[in-house]
């Protein structure tokens, strides 16, 4: 991953822009099958139950701005560390 920050930090906003925009097409390419993702609220979802969700319309992503986002690249792995702005219904 040696040099790939600004990558990471690119992809990373796509995924966002995906959530907002309600691409579950896009996330469905973009997230892996092993995701955990761990939501403000401490709720934990995977890949599947995240886009579940937003297809079934209970969860509802209505704008993600990232901001303050830097990418620590560790040689195998990139960390990105930042804020973000999420709305969510």
């Amino acid at each position: 991953m040696a040099g790939n920050g600004q990558m990471i930090i690119e992809r990373d906003k796509a995924r966002m822009q995906a959530m907002a925009q309600k691409d579950v097409a896009a996330l469905k390419n973009m997230l892996c099958k092993g995701l955990i993702y761990t939501h403000s609220s401490a709720r934990l979802d995977t890949k599947d139950s995240l886009i579940g969700a937003m297809e079934s319309g209970s969860t509802v992503y209505t704008s993600v701005e990232p901001s303050e986002v830097v990418a620590q690249d560790l040689g195998n792995v990139v960390v990105l560390t930042g804020v973000a702005a999420i709305s969510v219904n």
